[in-house]
């Protein structure tokens, strides 16, 4: 075979001294192995492929009209349209445009280009690649060998040349990821086994991407909204692989940890939230949104409401939509220094579901139809026709705990119709460190219901939000902030002065258990086997990802244990936040709803927190707000005080609009479903409550301007901030989230039963007509597998672990590791402990299980 090889590098060699084009070199492997022998072009259509794509445009007329909408788009994705033109209908006016574009990248050296990022791994030359082959046929032998040449060399500049250690958080796959990917598919496109192997093992190769850096078998590591840079260039991999017969290599293979291609695709659905009603226009569907650059580009929208998402949805005036494409500095620059075009959702989704029609991705498809399109039309790329929303069915929605990845989703509803249902969903952060991380451990990172968000953390930095005291910092999240601590300040050094607080230790103990009663979780703030990872130490720097810069910390917040568990139902989240510390500390419990506080007169005006929010003794603190409108902004405004001590109490915050009707660009519709949260919280001695309009934020000129809230309309949402101050060693913020609609909450009362320093119980009683009646208990510390006895008024619990009881008239539910109860019912209904029927005793007014 040895010699095979050798003569048919003979045969090419002839041919190009003669001037002819060279022979197609499928079979030209260092191992002379399993390559298909696949005829240029292969990587976007085959010939075939192209014949019926062309077959379809000249017989169905959706194709015709999307052919000739399509001769008359412009910006990005110029470079596929023109392909498609050449290859797919025969149209050479494109083909001199894009043969100059490709040729020209002959003798380019990746290694003179560095540009203003990642090292210059995002010199990104794909497209070059998807023109060689396109264009195959259109170069001379001297061209191609040209471009050849200029492969290989891009090919054993990162496979032989890569200095830089890949680990889930030393560096940011958005951009620099493209150079590498940009070697995997120029040998894809020689169809050269031997160098395609060598890219998939390389360092930063494919085989890494899916054995050591996804998460949990599937999730990306920096922030979710900065994955979509490199989806549709690993598509291409795939498909070229698929077709060259090294399947195993592409959408075949699996990762140590269980990654696949398909398990990274369908990541993107696993982190959405229930789609958002926009009536008058087409729905939205977000997901989980964290870290650094939050903003969401529907356009026509205003501020404040939607973040990142799967399908973008349509505004009432018919703004909106997903776009296919999109270009950005850091995802890739090619040779001549020009944006790379990426592809985005919807193109992801019509190459998963032409791959896996099983994949229910033609459900989402369908969602990003225009407003007044009885179906969504499909690009006429991949091959895919018209797709009906009547004939599509959405996945279903697990629950799940992602360790790895550290972050937990709760689904009150966890069948398909969880994706247009009412029923509530929390996402909570963990404790894991990823790129952009923005100092969220242990906070709420989105509350919907109602198919509307209850809560958000808005970003109000000016451009990136790394070292925003808002935004980066538990201030700007749902979570609990410790003693106003966030910046740490290096004396000796003072551009190591960064954002410090919450301090991620990756990995933390959870206990989770999700049944049709209530989905359950809890997690503790120590890192599981008790030491930090290096990749979940945080760079001790502001702006790097150096793995030099790292110390072991194994703290969340200094010196504090702390618990926080959930507890979510079809009707409300009860959240247990446990914080415990040596001495008396500074705890501060937030929430930011969208909306405006509802007037109590209980609640009586401050302005006691003007300048306390944020350290201001804190040098690099005291420079960011230096500037007094900054200064200004990032305060709470109209603020209230409650002095609730022991009492338990309420506040409520309504989503009415902060502007005029005819101002408004969600539509008095939406405005009157009358949505909001009733926050309940137990009391305790010391509490003060407060509420005020959450700050926003200001746009400036920049080289990434507003990166964090990108509309210019005004705030018609509002926003408010509930802020719960005690000053103790020790407390547990017992707080209950009521999503409500028709300005009509049910939940009459949240009391405590019992409350310990190793466990809480809590009772909850809905109004008349609803099915709430229940109790809630967890238990916290070491000993949290060990039965624990809580009492009061009447009734006892022993359980261990976590335990959640509803009583209906008929019956009483139970879930979780409750020992023995002596529970007030009317009656004798029936017990069922996990779905298991079990016997009771029934004495004067309770119901008796256990000794």
């Amino acid at each position: 075979m040895r010699l095979l090889f050798l003569a048919g590098l003979a045969v090419v060699a002839a041919a190009l001294a003669a001037g002819a084009p060279a022979a197609p070199n499928a079979a030209a492997t260092s191992s002379g192995a399993s390559l298909t022998a696949a005829e240029h072009p292969f990587l976007l259509w085959t010939k075939d492929e192209a014949a019926a794509i062309r077959r379809r445009i000249e017989n169905e007329p959706w194709a015709t009209a999307q052919y000739e909408a399509m001769l008359k788009e412009t910006g990005n994705g110029q470079t596929f349209r023109n392909l498609f033109r050449y290859q797919v209908m025969g149209d050479e006016s494109v083909v001199n445009a894009e043969k100059k574009y490709l040729v020209s990248l002959i003798g380019n050296n990746p290694r003179l280009f560095k540009g203003d990022t990642g090292g210059g791994r995002h010199y990104d030359q794909y497209l070059s690649v998807l023109r060689y082959d396109a264009l195959y046929d259109r170069l001379s032998s001297a061209e191609r060998q040209g471009l050849e040449d200029t492969f290989r060399d891009f090919i054993r500049h990162h496979c032989e040349e890569e200095t830089l250690r890949f680990t889930r958080t030393s560096w940011l796959p958005n951009m620099q990821w493209p150079r590498p990917m940009t070697a995997h598919l120029m040998a894809v496109a020689l169809r050269d086994e031997r160098l395609i192997r060598q890219c998939f093992n390389s360092r930063g190769g494919w085989k890494y991407f899916f054995d050591d850096y996804l998460g949990d078998g599937r999730f990306y590591f920096e922030e979710f909204g900065k994955q979509y840079s490199m989806i549709g260039e690993m598509f291409l991999w795939c498909r070229g692989l698929e077709r060259l017969g090294l399947n195993e290599l592409g959408y075949g293979y699996t990762g140590k940890g269980g990654a696949t291609m398909r398990r990274f695709v369908e990541s993107v659905v696993e982190i959405g939230y229930p789609r958002v009603e926009i009536p008058g226009g087409l729905p939205h569907y977000p997901q989980i949104t964290m870290g650094d650059a939050r903003a969401s580009g529907l356009s026509g929208a205003p501020p404040y409401v939607f973040q990142k998402s799967i399908v973008m949805g349509y505004m009432p005036g018919g703004a909106g939509g997903n776009p296919r494409w999109i270009a950005a500095n850091m995802n890739g620059r090619d040779h001549k220094n020009a944006k790379v075009d990426k592809m985005l959702h919807p193109f992801w989704f019509e190459l998963a579901h032409a791959k896996w029609p099983d994949g229910r991705f033609d459900y989402f498809l369908a969602q990003m139809r225009r407003p007044g399109e009885a179906a969504y039309a499909p690009s006429l790329f991949w091959g895919l026709g018209p797709i009906d929303p009547k004939k599509v069915s959405p996945p279903p929605a697990p629950s799940y705990v992602a360790r790895e990845r550290g972050f937990v989703l709760l689904r009150a509803d966890e069948s398909p119709a969880y994706w247009e249902s009412e029923a509530p969903a929390v996402a909570l952060q963990l404790a894991t460190y990823y790129v952009h991380y923005a100092h969220d451990c242990f906070s709420l990172l989105g509350f919907y219901a109602m198919n509307r968000p209850i809560y958000l953390n808005r970003q109000i930095s000016n451009g990136y939000g790394g070292g925003c005291p808002w935004t980066d910092s538990a201030r700007g999240h749902c979570g609990v902030m410790v003693d106003g601590l966030q910046y740490l300040s290096d004396d000796a050094d003072a551009a190591k002065g960064h954002p410090h607080w919450p301090n991620p230790i990756g990995e933390v103990p959870t206990r989770s258990a999700f049944d049709p009663l209530v989905k359950f979780v809890a997690a503790r703030a120590r890192p599981v086997g008790g030491t930090v990872s290096l990749d979940n130490r945080q760079p001790l720097a502001g702006g790097t990802l150096s793995l030099d810069l790292r110390r072991e910390e194994p703290e969340v917040w200094p010196g504090v244990d702390m618990t926080r568990a959930l507890f979510l139902t079809r009707q409300y989240l009860c959240d247990f936040f446990q914080l415990s510390s040596n001495r008396p500390r500074r705890y501060e419990w937030q929430v930011h709803a969208l909306g405006q506080f509802q007037n109590d007169p209980a609640w009586k005006p401050t302005d006691e927190l003007n300048d306390r929010l944020y350290d201001t003794g804190n040098r690099a603190v005291a420079a960011l707000l230096s500037d007094p409108v900054e200064r200004d902004r990032y305060q709470l405004k109209g603020v209230v005080r409650l002095d609730a001590g022991r009492q338990s109490w309420t506040a409520t915050v309504l989503q009415t609009c902060a502007l005029p009707d005819a101002g408004a660009a969600l539509g008095k519709a939406w405005y009157d479903r009358r949505i909001g949260v009733r926050v309940h919280m137990l009391g305790e001695p010391g509490t003060v409550a407060y509420a005020g309009r959450s700050p926003v934020s200001r746009s400036q000129g920049g080289k990434e301007q507003n990166k964090g809230e990108r509309s210019e309309l005004p705030n018609e949402v509002g926003g408010t901030t509930v802020l719960v101050s005690r000053t103790t060693p020790a407390t547990v913020f017992a707080a209950l989230h009521e999503p409500f609609k028709d300005t009509r909450p049910i939940i009459e009362s949240f009391r405590c039963v019992q409350q310990t320093a190793e466990g809480v119980a809590a009772a909850v009683r809905g109004g008349p007509g609803s099915p709430v009646n229940d109790r809630l208990l967890v238990r916290f510390g070491d000993r949290y597998g060990q039965p624990l006895t809580l009492a009061g008024e009447g009734e006892s619990f022993t359980f261990a672990d976590r335990a959640y009881v509803r009583i209906a008239p008929d019956r009483v539910d139970v879930s979780g590791d409750l020992r023995a109860m002596t529970l007030a019912v009317s009656g004798k209904p029936a017990l069922f402990v996990n779905g298991q029927h079990r016997e009771a005793r029934y004495l004067e007014g309770r119901l008796l299980l256990g000794e």
